[in-house]
Formats: structure tokens, C-alpha cells, sequence
């Protein structure tokens, strides 16, 4: 960072110039994504999200915090479930070892009906799903051509 860790928050009359620093401020810790490949696994075989399918993220970190997102399409031929639970790597390992801990919140569409999960870890560099009722998202889930996961996530960074 140019700046002075303090000075853009100092208490001042706000002036043109003053609302120019903060945006410069703010811009640093905002503008900064990453982009990754997360890794997504089955706990027992990995699913195939077909021939066109992807899975992108991206990330920022400020202070030690890391925020992200990632989103998995099922596109094509040859999706396939896997067989397990899923889980989806993060680009930073989180701080400590208490997991499971959640994190975030995850949406996935799935023939056009929208469903809603929580990422938790279930280690330093991955994330599982689970709903309300410990129902961890996985291959009893009919995923078709066309049905997307996204995920985004906050931790802090080991």
C-alpha cells in the first residue's frame, strides 16, 4: 500500500481531496481479486462436469481475511455425480485447526429451482456444503447439463 495505514481513516472535515484518499483506499483492499482454479472432489469418486463444464474462482485478501468466490457449471455431455460429498479447495489455508467452521453461503440452481447450502471446512483447504438439517451437498444430487454451485466464502488466513 502508498499510504499510511491510518491516515486515509483519520477524523478530518471532508473535502474533495479527503474523499479522493478513502476511494484510493478502498479501491486497494476491493480491487485487488485473484483468480484460481478450485478443485472440486467427491469424497469417495469426483464428479465430471462435462464437456463444457467449469469451475472458476476468485479471491481477495485484506488484513488477513480472505474473501472469495467460486462457481461450478454443469455444461454438456458426460455430467456425472461422483459419488460422497463434494468439496471445493479454497486458494488460502484458514487459521487454526477447529473445524468443522463455517463460512459463507452457497446457492445452487438445479433444474431451475434454487436451493441453499453452508460451506464449512473440513480441513485448512477445504470446504464442504451442508444445509440446515447436516445434509452435505453431493452426489445424491441429480446434477444435469446447465445446473450451477456458487459459493462465496470469508475466513481468516493462516
Amino acid at each position: 500500500m502508498v499510504y499510511a495505514p491510518h491516515d486515509p481513516w483519520a477524523v478530518g472535515p471532508v473535502t474533495a481531496a479527503r474523499l479522493q484518499t478513502l476511494t484510493n483506499a478502498l479501491k486497494e483492499i476491493g480491487d485487488a481479486w485473484t483468480s484460481y482454479t478450485p478443485v472440486l472432489t467427491g469424497t469417495v469418486t469426483n464428479p465430471n462436469l462435462g464437456t463444457t463444464g467449469s469451475i472458476v474462482g476468485q479471491w481477495v485478501e485484506a488484513n488477513k481475511t480472505i474473501w472469495g468466490h467460486v462457481r461450478i457449471t454443469f455444461s454438456g455431455t458426460g455430467v456425472t455425480v461422483g459419488s460422497g460429498n463434494y468439496l471445493v479447495t479454497v486458494p488460502v489455508s484458514v487459521v487454526g485447526t477447529a473445524v468443522p467452521r463455517a463460512c459463507g453461503s452457497c446457492v445452487f440452481e438445479r433444474g431451475g429451482a434454487h436451493f441453499a447450502r453452508t460451506p464449512f471446512f473440513v480441513s485448512a483447504t477445504q470446504l464442504g456444503l451442508v444445509d440446515g438439517l447436516s445434509n452435505r451437498l453431493g452426489s445424491t444430487t441429480a446434477w444435469a447439463a446447465g445446473d450451477e454451485i456458487d459459493i462465496e466464502f470469508r475466513y481468516e488466513a493462516a
